[in-house]
């Protein structure tokens, strides 16, 4: 169930990380918007759970169905706000942490090509687990894991490659320089 709730966030972040890296004048955004609908999404839920913990639980509050004008204002001061938030926090954060860090182009290169392996070794290792477990026998969880441990770690190193090829092509071609 958590998947389901997760997958549109992770989704939409990682489309939006690959639409500001793919657009030159949109690369300065990358970071952030790979960050911003993941926080977003957790901690949106964890506002509305832990107002349904606190209302039910601490202040023995019967909470009915979220319906009318009272449940779009529970949803927007419960869900939106931890959520907006969060997300506002986090950018900040990764906005600091690029000033403050990311000074020089092979640092921000550095960090977009760790960011993709990340990424790709999570898609690689859950493509690698499906696989495994659907090939293996039921009883061989270790072997299982094996498979998809070494898939990640295969799709981050093929992503991390890749990634760089394409920076030191584009670094060679006649594009402009990334924005700071």
């Amino acid at each position: 169930m958590q998947i389901i709730y997760a997958a549109p966030f992770v989704f939409l972040s990682i489309v939006s990380f690959a639409i500001c890296l793919a657009t030159p004048t949109l690369r300065r955004f990358a970071l952030p918007a790979l960050i911003a609908p993941v926080t977003f999404g957790f901690f949106s839920i964890m506002g509305w759970l832990a107002f349904a913990i606190v209302a039910g639980n601490v202040l023995k509050l019967h909470l009915g169905p979220a319906t009318g004008v009272h449940g779009v204002l529970e949803g927007l001061f419960f869900y939106c706000l931890p959520g907006v938030f969060a997300s506002w926090i986090a950018v900040a954060t990764v906005r600091f942490a690029e000033r403050r860090f990311l000074r020089t182009q092979f640092a921000k290169n550095l960090v977009i090509r760790l960011v993709i392996s990340a990424v790709a070794a999570l898609a690689g290792g859950i493509f690698g687990l499906g696989v495994a477990g659907n090939l293996l026998p039921g009883e061989s969880l270790v072997a299982a894991l094996a498979a998809g441990f070494v898939t990640a770690g295969l799709t981050a190193v093929l992503a991390f490659l890749l990634t760089m090829a394409i920076q030191r092509r584009v670094a060679r071609s006649k594009l402009p320089p990334l924005p700071n």
